[in-house]
């Protein structure tokens, strides 16, 4: 099959997707390779051009951002194209975020994502770029491919490396996959409360200062692996017990504190008020399992927080149109 250019537009939204849980959780090894779409999502504009590629971020705030033209979503796209012999074309994207630049960071956490969807609603047959086209041709380049499929398919992936401990998986049926990551099927139901700072630090600058820290992480790693694999798979919401879930431990948010002091504070003081809180990936965005209290939500938000709850989302790209 031939690759052809059937649009020269599409529009889409994705699910914002938390790649791993806790300042570990992206990185491939020995951290988690567990990924959550949810319900919260970012609207794509793309189009075909013979000239310049170009990627902008608008929010519903009135916010303006030029992404450059090296931004990830432009590398994706061209190793895609180059691997299905596709012609050069330029692209120009633009993201909608529903908050302020993004309130879990989908806009570089879901760029492999963003650049496959593009793909298949340009282009025909879309089944050239399939699920195990798009990891063989990109899976040294992502952190996370199991974020990738929670973003264009909806729901939870994980490495299949992952599926050898039964105890944590429990019930869950395992969808079966040729590719190197698996979309768990559950039908229980469950969501986080997310707090997004007023000021962001990119994910990549907080991906490059923690990632290069020289601490011990194999056991901690391991602990939160385990903990978000829990956690993901009890009944409800309302069983999500602080010790089940991978809640930062006390010397990563030391380093935190040397990079994001207000993400270091939040943390504390929402382990103090007994909860369980992790970074989402490398972002200063916080993640807690199920509803948080009025007054707590109420305290944070005086303190110039965001905050939303998110459910679980189980659809991934829906298309708005092409033309």
């Amino acid at each position: 099959m031939s690759l052809r250019f059937a649009h020269d537009f599409a529009s889409f939204n994705l699910p914002t997707v938390i790649p791993g849980f806790g300042s570990l959780g992206a990185l491939p090894e020995p951290a988690t390779q567990l990924a959550i779409a949810l319900d919260f999502r970012d609207t794509i504009r793309a189009q075909a051009v013979l000239g310049d590629s170009e990627v902008r971020l608008k929010d519903t705030l009135g916010n303006h951002e030029d992404l450059g033209t090296e931004h990830p979503v432009l590398r994706y796209l061209r190793l895609l194209l180059e691997a299905q012999g596709g012609p050069e074309v330029g692209f120009k994207i633009t993201f909608r975020a529903p908050l302020a630049m993004s309130i879990t960071g989908a806009v570089e956490t879901n760029s492999a994502a963003v650049a496959i969807g593009i793909l298949r609603a340009l282009t025909s047959p879309s089944e050239l770029f399939s699920n195990e086209f798009c990891e063989q041709a990109l899976s040294s380049q992502v952190p996370s491919m199991p974020a990738v499929f929670a973003a264009l398919e909806g729901g939870i992936w994980l490495s299949v490396t992952e599926l050898g401990d039964k105890q944590l998986l429990g019930s869950s049926e395992v969808t079966d996959s040729k590719s190197g990551v698996t979309k768990l099927e559950t039908n229980r139901q469950f969501g986080v409360t997310i707090f997004h700072p007023e000021f962001v630090l990119p994910a990549s600058q907080m991906h490059m200062l923690l990632a290069h820290q020289n601490y011990s992480i194999s056991a901690l790693a391991d602990l939160q692996r385990r903990s978000a694999l829990a956690s993901a798979f009890l009944k409800t919401e309302q069983d999500l017990p602080a010790s089940l879930w991978a809640a930062e431990h006390a010397e990563i948010i030391a380093l935190i504190d040397q990079i994001s002091p207000g993400a270091a504070a939040m943390l504390t003081w929402l382990k103090e008020q007994g909860y369980a809180p992790s970074l989402a990936g490398f972002t200063q965005n916080i993640v807690v399992p199920g509803r948080v209290g009025g007054d707590t939500i109420a305290a944070a938000e005086a303190a110039g927080w965001q905050t939303r709850y998110c459910s679980l989302s189980g659809q991934g790209l829906k298309l708005i149109s092409v033309k």
